[in-house]
Parts: C-alpha cells; structure tokens; sequence
C-alpha cells in the first residue's frame, strides 16, 4: 500500500476511498504511463505506475532535474537553484485538486445563498480560492491532507452550535497547525468584530448575519488585527526553529 512519500517518507494517511481512487486510476493507465501524485508535505511529485496497482514495488521517484549548464561561472558562489519540475504541465495527468495546495485557500462551511456568495467574494478579493465542504466530515477530511489558510463555519450550518462536530475539531486543532489558519464564525448571535467573543469561541473573527453586506471590510480588518497581534509571535517561532 503506498502509506508514505518516498521523498520525504511523511506518512500521506490516505483514507480508504481514496486508496480505492488511486487503485483504479492506475488500473486505467496505458502502458509506460504514471498516475503522478503531489506529496501534501513536500510538495515533490510521487509517480505511480501499474505495478503499484496490488501494492507492489515501491513509489517511483520522480527523475531529477539537472541545473541548465551555464557558460560560466564565479568561482565560490553556489549553483543556481535548478528548474520546476512540469511534468505534470506536460502531461495533463494531475487533476486541479492535486495541486491546490499551491494556492491559498479558504475552506467554507456555509449553507448556499447570498450570504455566502458575499464571503466568497471577499476572500476572492484578496485572491484567496474558496473551497466548500458539504458537510462537516467532508471538511474535517479535507483539512487532514490540505492546510488551508482561512476557514469560514456558519454557526448553523450543522444545526445547533453547541453540538457542532467541525467547532469541536478546531477547538481540539493542535497549535503548531491551528495558529496558521484564520477561523472566522458567523452567526446571528455573534457581535461583530467583538475580540473578546472570538477568543471564547476559539475563533479569530466572529460576524454577525446582518453585517454580511460589509464582509469585505470587516475580513481586511480582522485580518490587519491578527497580523498586527501575531505575526511577531510567529516571526519569533520561526526563528527558533518551531511552529
């Protein structure tokens, strides 16, 4: 079974049905073709081919890509960092949710309408691509394989707020990977912008409904907040080598 990246030898966690979408992509190929993975820790690309079907052999590394040979060069100074690998530009074999971890993303939890479509188009604003989950399992899937950047939970998008399944998993989130997501709650009881409301609810913004039609300015706002609050903390982290 392929259980780890065999660039980085993470362990990739793949669930039951997607270990079943994989097998049967490989199933497809043609021969001398791979089925080309991204490693969601890594982000090298993993190639596959049909001898993995059965779980046999081992995930085929992606062939190294050599530094263009330059005409000269400085003596002492190091060799220039070597090209992307495109394969998969090339090839057309890795589909657009292989490589969204590329871009920043938001996961939002929110029934369909013009409430939502507001979010949306505030986070598009600021070139974040909203990604939406159909239910609560559907997102907690989701955020075991992609790090989002921002999360978005309507506070009755799984009926009461107190018993809501997705809540309680950020509540519980560790804080090596919490800290990096922006978690916005909204509710018809939530009072905007309230500081001291999102931090008893583990949220970095809370929203209320009504104030939906000013979204845009009240996301650029939290977030000039958090940065100015956070990003020292999290600077100092990084220099110390934690996260």
């Amino acid at each position: 079974m392929l259980t780890e990246c065999p660039h980085c030898q993470h362990s990739l966690k793949l669930s039951d049905s997607q270990l079943a979408k994989i097998n049967k992509a490989i199933a497809a190929l043609q021969p001398g073709k791979f089925l080309k993975l991204g490693c969601p820790h890594c982000k090298k690309t993993i190639e596959l081919d049909k001898n993995r079907a059965k779980g046999e052999g081992k995930p085929q590394p992606v062939s190294p890509v050599t530094a263009p040979p330059l005409k000269t060069r400085d003596k002492g100074l190091p060799p220039p960092p070597v090209p992307p690998d495109i394969d998969w530009l090339r090839g057309g074999e890795i589909e657009e949710k292989d490589i969204l971890e590329d871009v920043t993303q938001v996961l939002i939890l929110f029934n369909p309408g013009e409430d939502r479509d507001k979010i949306v188009r505030a986070f598009e604003e600021i070139n974040y691509k909203p990604v939406f989950a159909e239910s609560a399992d559907d997102a907690i899937e989701m955020m075991r394989f992609v790090n989002f950047a921002a999360v978005v939970l309507e506070k009755k998008f799984e009926g009461k707020p107190a018993e809501s399944l997705f809540h309680a998993h950020m509540r519980a989130m560790a804080m090596p990977k919490r800290r990096y997501i922006y978690y916005v709650l909204v509710g018809s009881d939530c009072n905007t912008l309230y500081d001291l409301e999102a931090l008893s609810n583990s949220a970095n913004l809370v929203v209320n409904n009504n104030d939906l039609d000013q979204f845009n300015l009240i996301l650029k706002k939290g977030m000039h907040d958090y940065d100015n609050l956070f990003s020292p903390f999290i600077n100092m982290l990084k220099e110390c080598g934690r996260k």
